[in-house]
């Protein structure tokens, strides 16, 4: 079985940039402990039993994959020190390993295992499946911090997945422009906020609603090297727990084409976090694949689809599983980069969760 990130390939149209870089074209891509080198923004989310989860911090992680310091802050939980841990990368990007934290208030020792994640391609963010704090199962999200950024690096359609799916566009203002949200049940709403950007890459903003309803966010950030993606977390009106996502700027449409071949598949689902690999044909239709979950089941993906709607100029469609479990996709982004997938589903039961695909590498 192939792991979470084991087989990630990039899209065509990077490949094809990268036929123009001087020979770079057909170069193998290759990962070593020194790409986890440096000082990583963190955000880990999911849905536990009694509710969605999210927190937020920071690793250090020095060039032989060993975890040197750190803080995390369980959102409406705990803050913990990281004392340790390791990630291991294997030269195809895949990551495994564990974070350890200690709590101060209880004088507690714990070990968050990572089952299995990814670099992605320009290596400046990783994404992976884990045990948290608590015990929770769900998604992390760790972004290199590096330097480097103008107010103009925010220009463009961002979109993102929470409790539903953002879109918005920016436009060498902070004042966030064309900002529609679809909730998970419901018609669509009008939002507006701000968004600002700093020269080292953090973020800061916040987006509600003319009426207040149904909720509202203010968060921070961190930016990819590639100003490709962001991570977001923070306070919600509506939780105790406080928001994190992945926000992603808008590579353009999302054709059949695109879709087909192997991709690599990462869901936050309820009370669990699945991750493996999924089959997709020319015409977006899920033709196989296997999943494993945080409780050691395994299984085929057994049907579905993931369609681009030049409509709503969004993606639609669901993937199902061989437990029985249906994952409609409300919407999502090709992100500019071409390597990350992210999208807002809901299961059977209307439980709201991020998915993520990443292209299968082994094409390379």
């Amino acid at each position: 079985m192939c792991s979470l990130y084991g087989c990630m390939t990039v899209f065509l149209f990077i490949i094809a940039a990268l036929a123009g870089c001087g020979g770079s074209s057909g170069k193998k891509i290759s990962f070593s402990p020194s790409d986890l080198e440096g000082n990583w923004e963190m955000i880990h989310f999911g849905q536990a039993l009694y509710g969605p989860f999210s927190g937020a911090g920071s690793l250090a992680i020095n060039a032989s994959g060993a975890i040197t310091g750190g803080k995390v802050r369980n959102f409406g939980v705990d803050d913990q020190k990281i004392t340790g841990g390791a990630f291991v990368i294997t030269p195809e990007g895949i990551i495994t390993g564990s974070i350890e934290v200690y709590l101060p208030d209880s004088k507690t020792y714990e070990k968050k295992s990572v089952y299995s994640g990814r670099m992605v391609f320009n290596k400046n963010i990783i994404l992976f499946a884990a045990s948290l704090t608590l015990g929770r199962k769900g998604m992390g999200i760790l972004v290199k911090e590096e330097g480097g950024y103008a107010l103009s690096d925010l220009n463009g359609t961002w979109v993102f997945p929470l409790d539903g799916v953002f879109t918005f566009s920016m436009n060498n203002s902070a004042d966030i422009s064309d900002c529609v949200y679809r909730p998970v049940i419901g018609d669509s709403e009008t939002c507006r906020g701000t968004i600002s950007i700093i020269p080292d890459g953090n973020i800061s903003g916040k987006i509600g609603f003319a009426d207040e309803t149904p909720f509202s966010t203010q968060f921070k950030g961190r930016m990819s090297s590639d100003k490709s993606g962001m991570i977001l977390w923070g306070g919600m009106s509506t939780r105790f727990e406080g928001m994190a996502t992945l926000a992603v700027k808008k590579g353009g449409e999302f054709p059949p084409a695109h879709g087909n071949g192997k991709w690599e598949i990462l869901i936050s689902a309820f009370n669990d976090v699945l991750y493996g690999a999924v089959d997709i044909n020319a015409s977006g239709k899920v033709t196989g694949g296997v999943w494993q979950n945080s409780q050691k089941a395994s299984g085929v993906f057994t049907g579905g689809d993931v369609i681009y709607n030049k409509d709503l100029n969004n993606l639609s469609g669901f993937i199902s599983t061989s437990a029985g479990h249906t994952y409609t996709i409300l919407g999502g982004a090709l992100s500019s980069s071409g390597d990350v997938l992210p999208m807002s589903v809901k299961d059977e039961a209307g439980h709201d969760g991020m998915l993520v695909l990443v292209e299968d590498i082994s094409k390379l």
